[in-house]
């Protein structure tokens, strides 16, 4: 049967463990039908990001995203209802009757499903499954006597191993099952110890446990990821370098985007104190924290690190500081201004009117000829528009023509009486 794999997890955010995980569901399942299945909810403190902030962290990973899917709900969402929880949103791709589903949980998930546990070593009728083997097997014996062979012909058994084959338990009958409140076999079960006896996705599903909260045999979880690069504690180099161990890869995009968002909820989760970054977490950068001044440093305004405008708004600043150092405006601007007024228009009345006469000439001709250009421009668009508007009209009557030609045919087609069909 198809194998299909399933890594469900809130993912907030999904660094190189939970890749690591999914690369290995992906070789468990042996196909490319292994999804990351995740909800999309209004943000909160504790899980700022958004389905499409966290599929983009996904795709930077490697993962396609068309095997990223948006489900409703998680097995940790409601604890009594885990039992019931179905990833339909996945399910439906695929048969329930030829379709094994491999689910990926972390421990702390999967004892949601664990906490009643069985063995299947004995049937209904009371009779164990070693008692039944040992009457099938005399029951065969009696039946079909076994010739006897020439000693000559029987390889000498191996005394050390001769009795372990003879007292060997029944260990292929016995396999872990989870059961569900009623005592029943509940639809999700172990996957190890029943992958040789795997059932349809519409009989089960089978959970497979792996640890998603080491990076390098540190321990970093998301909450410490979260605090790290929302906390003012920590200089921009520092979060940089932390972002690129938990992350494997750097993204100026995606730091920014979680920089943002986390230090937003990092300011409703701690007001007032703010959690350190862990010290394996500074072992496995191979770095010392380096101690910041008492005074905790302002955190840097959100528009000049998110403003999309910031270019447009440097340029014109520029342009405005230097229309502001001109040399009229300060003069403009002394205490002694009506001085400088008056040497201004004295200036003015200095100059030689021939020159304000030509000046003004030939301000008015270029005036007239940018006129010009004006009057020529629009009149080529509106050239233009009506060329548009002909060509538009031609084709909407061509259209109308063609659909209306179709239709004639077919009904040219349907009012042709039929042969009647003649006996072979």
């Amino acid at each position: 049967m198809k194998k299909i794999g399933i890594y469900s997890g809130t993912f907030q955010p999904a660094d190189r463990s939970h890749f690591e995980v999914y690369k290995k569901l992906k070789s468990l399942v042996g196909g490319n039908d292994a999804f990351v299945a995740t909800t999309d909810r209004e943000p909160i403190p504790e899980a700022p990001l958004n389905f499409g902030d966290k599929e983009q962290i996904w795709v930077r990973h490697g993962v396609p995203a068309s095997h990223i899917i948006k489900v409703q709900s998680l097995p940790s969402d409601d604890i009594e209802k885990a039992q019931e929880w179905r990833p339909q949103e996945i399910y439906h791709k695929f048969s329930g009757k030829h379709t094994v589903a491999i689910i990926v949980l972390n421990p702390k998930e999967a004892e949601l499903f664990s906490r009643r546990k069985g063995k299947t070593n004995s049937s209904s009728d009371g009779m164990s499954a070693g008692l039944r083997t040992d009457l099938k097997e005399i029951y065969e014996e009696l039946s079909n006597p076994p010739s006897i062979p020439d000693k000559a012909d029987e390889p000498e058994e191996d005394p050390d191993t001769s009795f372990e084959k003879k007292n060997k338990p029944h260990e292929e009958q016995h396999k872990d099952i989870w059961l569900d409140s009623k005592g029943d076999a509940s639809y999700f079960q172990p996957y190890k110890s029943n992958e040789n006896v795997l059932r349809p996705l519409e009989e089960h599903a089978y959970i497979v446990i792996m640890d998603d909260t080491k990076i390098q045999g540190h321990p970093v979880s998301t909450t410490n990821i979260r605090s790290v690069l929302g906390s003012n504690k920590y200089t921009d180099n520092q979060k940089k370098k932390f972002f690129r161990f938990v992350f494997g890869w750097f993204d100026v995009g995606l730091y920014q985007l979680m920089v943002y968002k986390f230090r937003n909820a990092h300011q409703v989760v701690y007001p007032d104190d703010e959690p350190s970054m862990p010290a394996t977490t500074r072992q496995g950068l191979n770095t010392t924290q380096t101690r910041l001044p008492t005074q905790t440093p302002q955190p840097e305004p959100q528009s000049r690190v998110y403003n999309p405008n910031r270019k447009l708004q440097e340029m014109v600043y520029q342009v405005l500081k230097e229309l502001m150092s001109e040399d009229y405006s300060t003069t403009i601007n002394t205490p002694d201004s009506s001085t400088n007024m008056t040497d201004m228009s004295t200036s003015i009345e200095k100059e030689d009117p021939a020159k304000i006469a030509s000046d003004q000439a030939k301000q008015r001709i270029d005036l007239v000829k940018q006129k010009k250009e004006l009057e020529a421009k629009s009149k080529q668009n509106k050239q233009q528009r009506d060329q548009y508007a002909t060509t538009v009209k031609n084709y909407d009557q061509f259209q109308k023509k063609t659909d209306r030609d179709g239709i004639d045919s077919v009904n040219k087609q349907l009012s042709q009486p039929t042969k009647p069909i003649q006996a072979m």
